[in-house]
């Protein structure tokens, strides 16, 4: 139920059988609706004793209004705090305000303010306001209990942050390897997160390894980022199976994904199946001047040269500073055999559906 809520955010009550009060804070793609809250689904299923905060944007949770809203929390028992990114962020600045046994954070952030994190972690600087979040980043007097950090240590950022949360408090760091920055999805069900909860009670990090190692290989995510991994070292075969598992678990594409299969084509040379795949990206994100990158390396694979010279000249004309796409175009010039073959004149924009 809706216990209360301010211009920022909501407060949700379950009442639950657990001998802890687990309390929740939301993603940044998750909005309040007076109607439910993060990790509801599994409260319900676990019967747990649960509070939810949930932001009315992706504000990040401002410290004041946020703190009045927690003060409401009440528990018999220990406080377990949750979330992930946005989340994992709130739930480690508020630990302490809630008076929290364990903080339970999934690739938080330190900061979202761009001089944060030594200027280097700008994925949500767009959220930042500097007047909304004065004393934004983690401070050592906003952590209390025991704090564990979940993340894939081969996220140059996420580590980051992660390091920079490590110096203020005493954590445990938790390795989720090849889950990127969707590393709750190891602990998205209720059986994983029923064991999670037994082996922080035990105090094992090296349990909680083992458990989200062996869970995360449940999930598309894991078999994408490996994939990609393993591409990358050029262990071509070994990357097609893993997507392949990728697919068959997948419920829904997202760039990324499509962007490595569109790669794992072209290294295989199959090149109208890679057009095909070219021609997808551009219909669902042509905002995105790296999509047309993609699809002119296609035309230049295809020996499509005044195709490729066009899609370049328009990424050029609309993003004047994205700087691939003129390297492309030096790499285009010294492939071509003819120097004739290019155009004098670029026309306006490219279409997904041009000659096949």
């Amino acid at each position: 139920m809706l216990v209360a809520e301010n211009e920022w955010a909501q407060l949700f009550f379950r009442p639950g059988r657990s001998d802890y009060t687990l309390v929740t804070f939301n993603e940044r793609g998750m909005v309040a609706d007076g109607r439910t809250f993060w990790a509801q689904a599994l409260a319900d299923r676990l019967d747990v004793n649960c509070y939810g905060i949930v932001s009315k944007g992706p504000n990040w949770f401002p410290f004041e209004p946020t703190r009045q809203l927690l003060s409401l929390v009440k528990s018999d028992g220990p406080v377990v705090t949750y979330g992930h990114s946005m989340g994992g962020y709130g739930a480690i600045k508020f630990s302490r305000a809630l008076n929290a046994d364990v903080a339970l954070a999934f690739s938080p952030q330190y900061s979202i303010s761009p001089d944060d994190n030594d200027g280097q972690d700008h994925r949500y600087a767009a959220y930042y306001r500097e007047k909304l979040h004065q004393n934004m980043r983690v401070l050592p007097t906003d952590m209390g209990g025991r704090i564990l950090l979940f993340l894939d240590s081969r996220s140059r950022l996420d580590l980051l942050n992660a390091r920079n949360i490590s110096r203020l408090h005493p954590v445990s760091i938790v390795d989720v390897p090849y889950t990127n920055h969707s590393t709750v999805r190891a602990c998205a069900s209720a059986t994983v997160f029923s064991q999670l909860m037994d082996l922080v009670r035990q105090d094992s990090p090296s349990g909680l390894k083992r458990l989200l190692k062996a869970s995360s290989r449940t999930t598309d995510t894991y078999y994408l980022n490996l994939a990609k991994a393993l591409f990358e070292r050029k262990h071509g075969r070994a990357a097609d199976y893993c997507f392949e598992r990728h697919k068959n678990l997948a419920t829904t594409r997202n760039r990324s994904s499509v962007m490595l299969e569109f790669r794992l084509q072209m290294a295989a040379g199959n090149i109208d199946a890679a057009g095909a795949t070219a021609k997808q990206m551009l219909t669902r994100w042509s905002g995105r001047p790296e999509t047309y990158c993609q699809y002119a390396h296609w035309q230049i694979a295809a020996e499509r040269w005044q195709d490729a010279q066009i899609t370049l000249g328009y990424v050029e004309a609309r993003w004047p500073d994205f700087e691939p796409a003129r390297t492309i175009m030096a790499r285009l010039r010294r492939k071509i055999p003819d120097r004739g073959a290019l155009l004098g004149g670029d026309r306006a924009s490219p279409s997904s559906e041009d000659d096949d």
